[in-house]
């Protein structure tokens, strides 16, 4: 992604500034798998519960539509009001997921960032799914979800949450251009993208178009 965008110089202002995730990752790519999968699902799970799970995507359209990109530092309004100099930077996760999504957004902004896998929204529908099939949850398609850094990135998260929308701080940026993640063992340094673990079972899947990928709508404000 990005690729049309000029990439904007390294701020290091942005290092310490905390890292958001709003919205359940993985859980576009756990009902398109519930939809689509159903007959086999039920040799496991009941029909209630695959009812209830496909009946999740109403969660994926809170972040997801509008017509302008993110990325440039924009605030977010309505939601959050910060000052010229502390608008958080936006970036939208969808196809490959958020690991995906935390790499191109370091690169893009020209930082580093580090963040705890065990801080990532994710409900349990995701897990249990993706254990069934042996997926990734966190290279799993998200459509509805973004990243952000904010100055006060409790704060933003709480203003999200107040508004009916998944958030929590998973990490910082930092200005060593590395990214790291922490894992109940330790920590790693983040592996570069791999296609979205949804091919692994639907190869036909057709993800949406690029644009409508960067776009971005939080409480109903588009920017």
């Amino acid at each position: 992604m990005r690729e049309d965008r000029k990439q904007p110089q390294r701020d290091a202002r942005l290092a310490g500034r905390d890292l958001v995730a709003a919205g359940y990752v993985g859980l576009a790519g756990t009902i398109c798998i519930a939809g689509r999968k159903r007959e086999e699902l039920l040799r496991w799970f009941s029909p209630s519960w695959l009812d209830d799970v496909v009946r999740l995507s109403a969660c994926c359209g809170e972040i997801s539509r509008g017509a302008a990109c993110p990325g440039q530092g924009e605030s977010v309004p309505g939601v959050v009001g910060e000052d010229e100099k502390q608008k958080p930077e936006v970036w939208p996760i969808s196809e490959g997921g958020i690991l995906k999504a935390i790499w191109d957004f370091s690169g893009y902004l020209g930082v580093g960032m580090s963040f705890a896998l065990r801080r990532i929204p994710i409900r349990q529908e995701t897990v249990e799914i993706c254990e069934r099939y042996g997926l990734n949850p966190y290279r799993l398609y998200s459509k509805g979800c973004i990243l952000a850094t904010a100055e006060n990135g409790g704060r933003f998260a709480d203003r999200l949450t107040e508004a009916g929308i998944p958030a929590g701080v998973i990490g910082t940026v930092t200005a060593d251009l590395v990214r790291r993640m922490t894992v109940e063992r330790g920590s790693s340094f983040l592996e570069r993208p791999r296609p979205d673990e949804i091919l692994n079972l639907l190869p036909d899947f057709s993800f949406p178009a690029v644009e409508e990928q960067r776009s971005v709508e939080i409480c109903g404000k588009k920017y």
